[in-house]
């Protein structure tokens, strides 16, 4: 953010070096006035919602926690599969959500918040509107808890089943 104060000692280092500080002055005030200039780091896109999946998180990506023994409780696996209109999330001992009506937005780099309705399955409710928030770091899939969480659970790129 552009202050007042950095703004004059940033002239009178002007007026020392020679520089001309009307033209300073003048940019000094359009850059108070004008907030797109002055608060350029909070000027955000707006957020438009997509039909379909980006194409950034497209593919099949899994996590598999092995232990010694695969009964033993510390053996986890689950795996994300991502298509243009669809997306599955399958999980250890549980049936699989089908993810169907799929819509996407842009909510920062490299992080989108995907809606969608889930399909009857096994013991899994019907949903409508459930939202994940996934993003990409590499060639891996992050999977965050809600928009704000920077930490989630870190899904690698499988080849297809």
């Amino acid at each position: 953010m552009i202050t007042k104060k950095f703004i004059t000692k940033l002239a009178i280092a002007c007026a020392l070096l020679g520089g001309a500080t009307a033209t300073l002055a003048n940019a000094s005030e359009t850059a108070l006035t004008n907030n797109t200039v002055a608060h350029a780091n909070t000027v955000t896109k707006k957020y438009i919602w997509h039909k379909g999946t980006p194409k950034e998180l497209r593919g099949n990506y899994r996590i598999i926690h092995i232990a010694k023994h695969p009964l033993s409780s510390k053996y986890f696996w689950a795996v994300w599969t991502i298509t243009t209109k669809q997306v599955n999330f399958d999980e250890m001992n549980w049936p699989t959500r089908l993810g169907y009506k799929v819509r996407y937005r842009y909510i920062g780099p490299h992080r989108y918040e995907l809606k969608y309705n889930i399909r009857k399955n096994g013991y899994i409710v019907a949903t409508k509107n459930y939202r994940s928030y996934l993003g990409k770091k590499g060639k891996n899939l992050i999977s965050y808890a809600n928009n704000y969480t920077t930490k989630g659970n870190v899904y690698h790129k499988a080849k297809k089943r």
